[in-house]
């Protein structure tokens, strides 16, 4: 089973374990929104992602999938410095 001693954010092993288990979405909070390449690893096994995140959005990084963030551009939420689970808390 992944942990924190497999390091931070998404990874191929976590994805993998999650496929296995029988998962199809992963809903993905605090991480993922630089795991350009581990959102497409998911694509590419058939997953899909949702990202809740509050970090700063690299758009060279952005992965393709749903993001769900107050700091993407043109978002109108008006308190952008929420933690992830207050993004998460919100949209609930």
């Amino acid at each position: 089973f992944p942990s924190r001693k497999s390091g931070y954010g998404l990874s191929s092993e976590g994805l993998d374990y999650l496929k296995n288990s029988g998962a199809s979405l992963i809903i993905a909070s605090d991480l993922g929104i630089t795991g350009k390449k581990e959102v497409e690893y998911a694509k590419k096994n058939k997953l899909e992602l949702i990202i809740f995140d509050h970090h700063l959005i690299q758009k060279k990084h952005l992965p393709v999938c749903l993001i769900i963030n107050p700091k993407q551009e043109g978002d109108k939420y008006p308190f952008k410095h929420l933690s992830a689970g207050g993004v998460v808390f919100k949209f609930l």
